[in-house]
């Protein structure tokens, strides 16, 4: 083996080996998909899921409890997959909001990315439809404007924060919790953003490869 072609797999190595560390997801079950699916009646398309029952995978339901809705023909879509999460409970009387929790293994000091999509079911209720989140020293209010239950429309939340410690929880919660249908939550996302030294690294390796094919180029025209 040559070795201009031994340098391109150890910078390739190099690239998917940072890469993959940058993309690494933190959260379980961002896309609410795993856990068995337990509709309240006969060919519903909704399920109560109130504090202590562990049917959502990964996730931990406190307050009033929440709903997990599935895609429908008269009521969806979710952003990917068939379910979403409502953190409505049926619109509590007292306007209890549900709660919706995770923690996981972070490095204190370092930064890191939250994603996940907002949804309002329903022109009737509050426009826009709006969520607290909780995440280290973060605690936000975001919003979506509200959609048609039959054709929702997902808008994407970007956040970044900075771990303050080697455990971070996130919690998700409705503003107002009286409308049947709340903030519909799909695809959460945490990803650790990479330090400046691993940019450099990926950067410095992304010269070296292309330096390797430029020298390549020119010994094939020699040729």
């Amino acid at each position: 083996m040559t070795k201009p072609r031994i340098f391109t797999i150890i910078l390739t190595s190099l690239i998917f080996s940072f890469g993959s560390a940058a993309r690494s997801e933190l959260i379980v079950n961002g896309s609410f998909e795993s856990g068995p699916f337990t509709p309240d009646f006969s060919g519903g398309d909704y399920e109560t899921i109130l504090p202590g029952k562990t049917t959502l995978t990964g996730w931990v339901v406190g307050g009033a409890g929440i709903n997990r809705h599935i895609s429908t023909t008269g009521f969806g879509p979710a952003h990917s997959g068939d379910l979403m999460v409502d953190l409505n409970l049926n619109g509590d009387p007292n306007g209890q909001s549900g709660t919706l929790s995770q923690s996981f293994a972070t490095s204190m000091g370092s930064a890191y990315t939250l994603r996940f999509y907002l949804a309002g079911p329903g022109l009737f209720f509050a426009d826009p439809r709006e969520v607290r989140v909780q995440v280290a020293a973060l605690d936000v209010v975001l919003s979506q404007p509200a959609s048609q239950e039959s054709n929702l429309v997902w808008g994407e939340q970007v956040l970044q924060f900075t771990a303050v410690d080697t455990t971070t929880t996130l919690t998700f919660s409705t503003v107002d919790a009286s409308a049947y249908w709340g903030p519909f939550l799909d695809d959460v996302s945490v990803t650790a953003v990479p330090e400046p030294a691993t940019i450099w690294m990926l950067g410095m390796a992304g010269i070296g490869l292309a330096h390797v094919a430029r020298r390549r180029g020119r010994g094939r025209a020699a040729g």
